[in-house]
């Protein structure tokens, strides 16, 4: 190793990419936060060339900033034609910004031109004519900011409007779906990472994603006993309740089990073991529900 030689060097360079849990952008953040002055470290030293926020990629000038050795290594006759076509071909774009603007993406195609997409804006709209109106929100699984940002966004709307949320029984199952959801983002989280590296920015992703998913499970919570104050108890809101007390239980230690982490106070060996045991809890309210539930509410 370079440990046994004196004055060693490694040296590492690369262009950007769509894999962000990955050893490269894991690097590249561990640079730009060097670069920042978050800490500092002697030993190491990083440089960037890419486009800064605002910067328009469709620019000959981005294409001069993002490659320091323009016109002598890098031949603008190559490039302002694949600039030119990555603007004519959305499926070209990502490679395009990876390859000669050094900036990261999310998927290594695009469907769409988001380009085209900006143009339809509207700036006549009026979100104060939407209010009172019915609202859908859509969504992949492909990351687990998506569902934190979505949870945020949810949380924010309420405090900001101060109107709590629709009680109707279609809400609370899909509130109820995407808490399972985040439980499942938890457990593969912590089936796929190394239990003894540090803490990294993801992990704080991650506390954030399962302290919102608290947040809402309490809404939830109060929005079914509400349900159950006016309406009484019926097989489902009692399923309901059950559920999402036992969501809020292991929400509420994972959060915990997660800041220590984070505050180097805990392993996260710590938190993969409770994830693991809490499972059969699980398993033993989906079987009161499918055995006991049916005498008891005379459903036999």
């Amino acid at each position: 190793g370079t440990g046994k030689r004196d004055n060693s060097l490694l040296w590492v360079i690369t262009t950007a990419g769509s894999n962000r849990s990955g050893i490269c952008y894991e690097i590249r953040t561990f640079v730009t936060r060097l670069l920042d002055g978050v800490f500092q470290d002697n030993s190491q030293f990083g440089l960037v060339y890419g486009l800064d926020e605002g910067d328009d990629w469709v620019l000959e000038s981005s294409l001069i900033k993002a490659n320091p050795n323009w016109g002598i290594s890098v031949r603008p006759e190559v490039l302002i034609p694949l600039q030119a076509k990555a603007m004519q071909m959305p499926s070209a774009v990502n490679n395009f910004k990876t390859k000669h603007l050094n900036e990261w993406v999310n998927a290594d195609t695009a469907w769409m031109d988001m380009r085209a997409w900006d143009r339809c804006a509207d700036s006549a709209l009026d979100l104060e004519a939407y209010a009172g109106q019915p609202c859908w929100i859509g969504l992949d699984l492909a990351s687990k900011t998506d569902i934190a940002a979505l949870l945020l966004v949810f949380l924010a709307t309420m405090a900001w409007t101060g109107s709590p949320i629709n009680v109707k029984r279609e809400v609370l199952i899909g509130f109820d779906l995407l808490l399972a959801v985040v439980v499942g983002l938890v457990l593969y989280a912590a089936s796929a990472r190394d239990p003894q590296a540090p803490p990294d920015l993801f992990d704080g992703l991650q506390l954030l994603l399962v302290v919102s998913a608290l947040v809402v499970d309490g809404v939830a919570l109060a929005a079914i006993a509400a349900r159950i104050s006016e309406f009484g108890f019926t097989p489902n809101r009692v399923a309901a309740l059950g559920e999402n007390l036992i969501l809020l239980v292991n929400l509420a230690w994972s959060a915990w089990l997660y800041a220590r982490f984070l505050r180097h106070r805990g392993s996260f060996a710590v938190l993969e073991r409770w994830q693991i045991a809490y499972l059969p809890v699980y398993s033993v309210w989906a079987a009161l529900v499918v055995v006991v539930f049916p005498p008891v509410f005379g459903y036999l």
